[in-house]
């Protein structure tokens, strides 16, 4: 996804995916053979996930052939993380991000330091918001 960006804004983060545990469990998986055909739509996956915020909206994409787009203000959504609980994943500092949007719900797996992202949105969705009430 190219980034797009009015003149007038400023792109505050990015989610980045973690590829190492993607590799991880497909790794398992050629072990009992069927890892080298997952780890194709996988790696797929990684490459066209994309998830910015800028700071007037969010906007990203998850998927390839079932490409699912979103583009929203910080205004019109909700923001969920979920860590994982095996000692592993916490050590990779990954986690799954959900973005709840009007039109429907996003999931980005595999993300590293999901919290950082987060507090990242939430406090450039606080801004975002104080600047629209000074209108």
């Amino acid at each position: 996804m190219n980034l797009r960006l009015a003149d007038h804004e400023n792109l505050v983060c990015e989610a980045k995916s973690n590829w190492w545990l993607t590799l991880v469990l497909h790794i398992q998986l050629m072990v009992i053979g069927i890892g080298f055909i997952t780890i194709i739509f996988a790696f797929v996956h990684c490459v066209t996930k994309k998830l910015c915020v800028t700071d007037t909206r969010i906007f990203g994409r998850t998927g390839f052939c079932g490409m699912k787009k979103f583009d929203y203000p910080l205004d019109k959504l909700n923001v969920r993380i979920s860590e994982f609980d095996d000692a592993i994943f916490d050590n990779l500092r990954c986690g799954t991000i959900e973005i709840y949007t009007p039109s429907g719900k996003y999931i980005f797996k595999h993300i590293l330091e999901p919290e950082d992202f987060e507090s990242s949105l939430l406090r450039q969705m606080k801004v975002y918001n104080e600047n629209k009430t000074r209108l």
